[in-house]
């Protein structure tokens, strides 16, 4: 298991924070995810065997 730390860009309610959230467990490997609106990053902890930071982020970018 790694944890990885992403830049989520304009991201400032909470709502848009339990959106990617929400997403993020679907993405196979993604264990958990955890967005911080306030610095805009998120930690995602996930299995580098069966996901990507790259592939995670493209999840990211598609909410929105």
């Amino acid at each position: 298991m790694k944890i990885g730390t992403l830049g989520v860009g304009d991201l400032f309610s909470v709502l848009s924070a339990h959106g990617i959230e929400r997403q993020l467990r679907h993405v196979a490997g993604v264990s958990r995810a955890s967005v911080n609106p306030v610095s805009g990053t998120t930690m995602i902890w996930y299995d580098p065997g069966k996901t990507s930071l790259s592939a995670i982020r493209a999840v990211i970018e598609d909410c929105g």
